[in-house]
C-alpha cells in the first residue's frame, strides 16, 4: 500500500530553516557594519532576505495544512522532486523548464496545487545551506589569532578600519 505523510515535518523543517537565514543575515549585517567590503553572497542575503521570510513563511503555512500527501523517502514525494529539480537546472526556475518537468511526473492535484509552496521550500533549503557556509565564513573572519585562513584578512580590515591602511 502506498504511504503518506502531512505537510507538518516539512513546514517545520522549513521554518527552521527560515530562522536560521535570518540569523546568518543578522551575523552579515553586524560584520558589515564597520563598513567592511561584502562578499557578493553576503550582500544578495542582505538584500534578499525579507524575500525569503515573505515567500519562506506563504509557503510554510500551506504546507502545513496539507494532509496524506504521496510519501518519499524523507517527506512528501513531490518536495523530493522540487529539490531533484533544483539540481538538475542548478537552481534556475523558468517557465520552460518547470513546465517541462512537470510534464514528465504523474502528480496527485494535490501535489500539483503545492508543488510551488514546495518548490520555494526547497530553494530555502538551499539558502540556508549557502547560509551555514556563510556562518562558518564569518567564524573565521572573527577568529583573529591562530592559523585561521583568514586572520590575515581580518587584520587587514581593522588596520583599514583604524586608518592604518589606505582603502583599496
Amino acid at each position: 500500500m502506498d504511504r503518506f505523510v502531512s505537510g507538518g515535518p516539512a513546514a517545520r523543517t522549513l521554518r527552521k530553516e527560515l530562522r536560521a537565514i535570518e540569523r546568518t543575515a543578522a551575523r552579515a549585517a553586524e560584520w558589515n557594519g564597520g563598513s567592511r567590503l561584502l562578499p557578493g553572497e553576503m550582500e544578495w542575503l542582505l538584500d534578499n532576505r525579507y524575500l525569503c521570510r515573505r515567500e519562506g513563511k506563504d509557503a510554510e503555512r500551506l504546507i502545513r495544512g496539507a494532509k496524506r500527501l504521496p510519501a518519499g523517502e524523507k517527506g512528501p514525494a513531490a518536495l523530493l522532486y522540487a529539490e531533484r529539480f533544483l539540481e538538475q537546472t542548478n537552481g534556475e526556475v523558468t517557465e520552460e523548464g518547470l513546465g517541462a518537468f512537470l510534464k514528465e511526473r504523474a502528480f496527485s492535484e494535490r501535489e500539483y496545487w503545492l508543488f510551488v509552496p514546495l518548490l520555494k521550500a526547497a530553494l530555502i533549503g538551499r539558502i540556508a545551506a549557502s547560509c551555514r557556509e556563510i556562518d562558518n565564513v564569518l567564524a573565521s573572519y572573527r577568529k583573529t589569532e591562530g592559523d585561521s585562513p583568514f586572520t590575515a584578512e581580518a587584520k587587514a580590515f581593522a588596520a583599514r578600519s583604524a586608518g592604518k591602511l589606505p582603502d583599496r
